[in-house]
């Protein structure tokens, strides 16, 4: 499918490359195959993404800030930390809701170490780690949490959670979210 103007041109190449990524995997993805799946030039992708890196970057951008970060942190109702981190663990058990993105997700994390991703989805572990620390630090000041706890090893705690919750077979109804329930209360004062 052709995209129709210029800013559709770099949306519809992100969709393409986190399609592919996701049905073939990350080795697979070349961008001249992507330019000609997506109907530019070679030559456009380029100008849009430079590198590989830059379109996995941009892979990755859409996957964890628009579908996690945004959904899930910045759209959140919740007045106390406790309830933020109720909804974000919540939300990531929960996953994206959608295979592809899932796949895509599951292939890069796969292949964290890959030259084309390890930068990236550094910045964005470490981008999660420190908002999970502040968060943390943020309900114990709140008298939320306990405040026996290290913020920085519980960060490492929950993002082992939640990569853990991505990662994981499908549970049976309901178990899911009662592991997330558990280890709020674990984690409450």
């Amino acid at each position: 499918m052709a995209a129709t103007g210029g800013g559709d041109h770099r949306a519809e190449i992100v969709r393409v490359a986190t399609a592919t990524i996701a049905r073939d995997g990350l080795p697979a993805l070349r961008v001249r195959a992507v330019a000609r799946e997506v109907g530019v030039s070679h030559a456009t992708l380029h100008y849009y993404f430079p590198t590989k890196a830059d379109l996995v970057a941009a892979v990755l951008h859409g996957l964890i800030y628009e579908g996690i970060a945004v959904p899930l942190v910045e759209r959140s109702t919740a007045t106390t930390a406790l309830d933020e981190l109720r909804g974000v663990l919540h939300g990531v058990v929960a996953g994206y809701g959608d295979d592809a993105r899932t796949a895509a997700m599951l292939e890069l994390l796969r292949h964290g170490d890959a030259d084309e991703v390890v930068t990236s989805l550094g910045r964005y572990m470490d981008r999660w780690r420190g908002y999970l620390v502040a968060l943390v630090a943020r309900g114990q000041v709140a008298g939320e949490l306990r405040a026996d706890l290290d913020p920085d090893a519980t960060a490492g705690l929950l993002m082992e959670f939640c990569l853990g919750a991505q990662t994981r077979a499908p549970l049976p109804d309901g178990l899911a979210a009662a592991g997330v329930e558990q280890l709020v209360s674990l984690l409450s004062v």
